[in-house]
């Protein structure tokens, strides 16, 4: 009895810890996003040149993302502690660069090379230190804390305004978590091993529900990604300041904390992830051409991105949750960084196009994510299905939660 309650408690200290570092991974990602001007003038190069930071964790996450899987597939605990020690190093690299892009570029690529176990250690820590009834509520927490990290980004960078205190206090954020992270963390308690990595990954290819799942879900992903890298650029044309701007993206990501969170208690009532992922992906469509239309405006803008960000953001835990219960012989970090894989390899494909949709057409490039969202999702809205034989009892996160 005393294993089990010690074992409850220890659950949410890990959960906190990966929160941070998956939340200093978020900032750092999207730092420059609503200072873009600032950056430029900074590190003296081109607007294509400061997008690469934020392009980087894109870029990084795939050649790794195997990697990590099978890092992830041994030990969830040493592949977080790598995590944040590449953190601490490359944070206090970037701000000890100062304004040399080169050097700054080190530290920025050293923290994006940790973005593969960062983004899919939501997973396998649900599965691993979680009862099966809080699976999807800390898959939710879990997979919606990069996002948090970025809403910090938009909000401090602005008020900061200042390069180097920006770089600085990314680097004792990083530092303070990663000496927590020492002192706090353990080893996952034993784990039954699913399939090897290469049999897993096999298996996943060859289930068709499983890759329509990963395809529909990641692009979506991809092009808030997108939206989320650049949106200064894809703002400015309307007249919207930096601190605009800003508060739009704390809105966008904040919301989409929320809408996540929103989420895990429908799929509570609805002891189902169907109904509840369709609400999501339905919303996801009807509010990317809704802050199209009413971007211009500030109060308007930030409402529409809020609700962008409540159902495209919201609706990754269903996502990844939909993937990993289609099939629980597979490793869960190989369906999640599946679907991570796959929204940083599009977010990267998307990322330039979008940035120049405006100078091609004169239009909103909010536009060209409302035609992605619209064809990653409407498949999936049709297709997917719940497994039958689903254990449903391991989707009923709030009765425990309240007794703790």
């Amino acid at each position: 009895m005393t294993i089990i309650t010690n074992f409850s408690k220890r659950r949410w200290v890990m959960l906190i810890l990966y929160f941070a570092v998956s939340f200093i991974n978020g900032v750092t990602y999207c730092a420059l996003a609503p200072v873009n001007d600032l950056a430029e003038k900074y590190y003296n190069v081109s607007t294509d040149l400061v997008s690469l930071f934020a392009v980087s964790f894109l870029v990084m996450y795939l050649p790794l993302a195997p990697l990590a899987s099978w890092g992830l597939g041994i030990s969830y605990y040493w592949s977080m502690t790598v995590a944040w020690i590449f953190t601490f190093i490359g944070c206090w690299i970037k701000y000890l660069a100062f304004d040399n892009y080169a050097f700054a570029c080190v530290g920025i690529f050293l923290i994006a090379s940790v973005n593969a176990p960062v983004l899919a250690g939501c997973s396998p820590l649900a599965v691993r230190w979680f009862p099966k009834n809080e699976w999807v509520l800390a898959t939710s927490i879990g997979s919606i804390s990069n996002f948090v990290g970025m809403g910090a980004s938009f909000i401090a960078s602005p008020y900061l305004n200042d390069m180097n205190m920006i770089n600085l206090w990314h680097a004792i954020f990083a530092s303070v978590f990663f000496l927590l992270n020492i002192i706090f963390s353990q080893k996952e308690p034993g784990f039954q091993k699913s399939e090897s990595l290469v049999e897993g990954f096999k298996k996943a290819l060859k289930n068709k529900m499983i890759m329509w799942i990963v395809l529909c879900s990641s692009s979506g992903i991809g092009a808030g990604y997108t939206v989320i890298a650049i949106i200064f650029v894809i703002l400015e044309p309307d007249g919207l300041s930096s601190v605009e701007v800003g508060w739009i993206g704390f809105d966008m990501v904040m919301m989409g904390m929320i809408g996540g969170l929103i989420a895990t208690y429908l799929v509570a009532n609805y002891l189902s992830i169907t109904k509840p992922l369709r609400i999501f992906l339905i919303g996801s469509i009807l509010s990317t051409v809704v802050w199209a239309f009413i971007r211009a405006i500030f109060p308007l803008s930030i409402s529409g991105a809020g609700f962008l960000g409540a159902m495209l953001i919201g609706h990754l835990p269903l996502g990844i949750s939909a993937a990993v219960i289609e099939d629980r012989s597979i490793e869960e970090s190989i369906t999640t960084n599946m679907i991570f894989f796959m929204a940083n390899l599009l977010g990267t494909i998307y990322t330039y196009p979008v940035q120049y949709f405006y100078e091609l057409t004169n239009l909103t490039g909010l536009w060209a994510i409302s035609a992605l969202v619209l064809i990653s999702f409407l498949p999936l809205i049709f297709i997917y299905r719940q497994p039958i034989d689903d254990d449903k009892a391991s989707i009923k996160p709030t009765e425990i939660l309240l007794k703790d």
